[in-house]
């Protein structure tokens, strides 16, 4: 049925609410017997005039298909930053370190920088004096193959070459020039009155003017034979001895081999070609006895670089015996070793003896070997710096223990004494 009054539109919660009053479900009009209506029989705001049946019992159909999904949504507005951080979790275990990589290519060199700036000249050295001389093909220029050379009084040499277009410099010294002039005063190291031989270099010139040369000696020397000095007839040597030395100074100043030991009394030479370090050196002596007063001096002597040739000595002495001492008047020498006189080798003349004698009331005597003075003798006593008498000398041939027999003086005091004198002996 159509309606053609225009109804008046109710409002959507009056057309799809229940009579019932029911506000919060809205009201379904499907069923059976409802009567259709059309849009155009609503006026908004008003209610149809036609009555709405009551509700219809409801059967629901079945359960139509799913449908489509629907477009999705737009996105909420939050940015979720208001939820509350979870718990750090713990630290894990470190990892095993890998293995070591292979070396890379080399790079590629960089570009060359720039050219540094030019230094500041240097001062310009002294002028030195001379001759240039250029050894040209009749022209002073330098063409292929020549040479200009510069000789200056310095001692310097200066060489230009041209070889193959290339020039190429020799810088050379001809040396010392004054050759066999003397120096007048000792300058450094250099001696008042030496000379440098022509040519010396200029290296030389310089080291021996502030380094002196230190020369080389021996600061000891010992041929091994123990025991002088000996008595006249006494036997020394006769057996293998260490000689034994020492030196001073630069051992690289010494010759190497230059090393000699010798003696004199005709021995002659005993050892050489030995260096400065051979010491102890073993040496093979023939017996040495002399009957008479005898100085046997042995030598060793060596090379060094410079200046004079060191050496040292050693003296062995043979010497005749002295005695003194008390004993009753009338003494003429028998037995003298038996005596109890005090004996010495150490003198080679009675000049200046002095013996001090002590003991009983006897006579003092000095037995004086005759080869060791000439002339007439005198005794003070030092106690009191008078004269002390003595008899004229008695003559004495005395063999000694070594067998050699030897002319001696007997002296006598004038007068026996007690007590302690100390009597020297004097020329007169």
């Amino acid at each position: 049925m159509k309606i053609n009054k225009k109804l008046k539109i109710p409002t959507p919660q009056q057309v799809f609410t229940k009579i019932s009053g029911n506000t919060t479900r809205p009201y379904e009009i499907i069923g059976k017997g409802a009567i259709p209506l059309a849009p155009s029989d609503f006026v908004q705001g008003q209610v149809p005039s036609q009555p709405i049946p009551p509700d219809p019992v409801v059967v629901a159909g079945p359960t139509g298909p799913i449908g489509f999904q629907g477009s999705q949504g737009p996105a909420g507005s939050g940015d979720g930053s208001g939820g509350v951080t979870g718990a750090t979790g713990p630290q894990g275990l470190p990892g095993a370190q890998g293995a070591v990589g292979p070396i890379g290519p080399a790079g590629v060199p960089g570009n060359q920088g720039p050219e540094g700036p030019t230094g500041f000249q240097g001062v310009q050295g002294f002028q030195g004096s001379g001759t240039i001389e250029a050894l040209s093909d009749g022209t002073t220029t330098i063409a292929g193959g020549q040479t200009l050379s510069i000789i200056g009084s310095t001692g310097i040499s200066v060489s230009l070459k041209l070889q193959s277009g290339i020039p190429t410099y020799d810088v050379g010294e001809i040396g010392w020039q004054r050759g066999g002039e003397l120096f007048p005063q000792t300058l450094g190291g250099i001696v008042a009155g030496s000379s440098f031989d022509q040519g010396t270099s200029i290296n030389t010139i310089l080291e021996t003017l502030l380094f002196p040369y230190q020369e080389v000696s021996f600061s000891a020397f010992s041929i091994g034979i123990a025991g002088s000095p000996f008595e006249v007839g006494q036997t020394a040597g006769n057996s293998s001895a260490n000689a034994t030395w020492s030196t001073s100074g630069p051992t690289s100043n010494w010759v190497p081999g230059s090393i000699n030991i010798s003696a004199n009394q005709s021995i002659g030479n005993l050892a050489s070609g030995l260096n400065y370090n051979s010491s102890p050196y073993s040496i093979s002596h023939g017996a040495y006895r002399y009957e008479t007063r005898t100085n046997l001096t042995f030598t060793i002597t060596g090379q060094q670089v410079q200046g004079n040739n060191p050496s040292r000595s050693q003296t062995l002495s043979w010497n005749y015996r002295y005695y003194a001492g008390k004993t009753a008047e009338g003494f003429t020498g028998l037995d003298l070793e038996s005596q109890g006189f005090a004996s010495t080798t150490n003198r080679t003349s009675p000049i200046n003896w002095q013996i001090t004698f002590s003991g009983s009331d006897n006579k003092a005597y000095f037995i004086i070997p005759n080869p060791d003075y000439s002339g007439t003798l005198k005794f003070t006593d030092t106690g009191t710096n008078l004269e002390f008498p003595f008899n004229s000398p008695k003559a004495l041939t005395h063999t000694n223990v070594h067998g050699t027999e030897v002319s001696y003086s007997i002296y006598e005091s004038f007068n026996n004494f007690s007590g302690t004198r100390t009597i020297k002996v004097e020329q007169v």
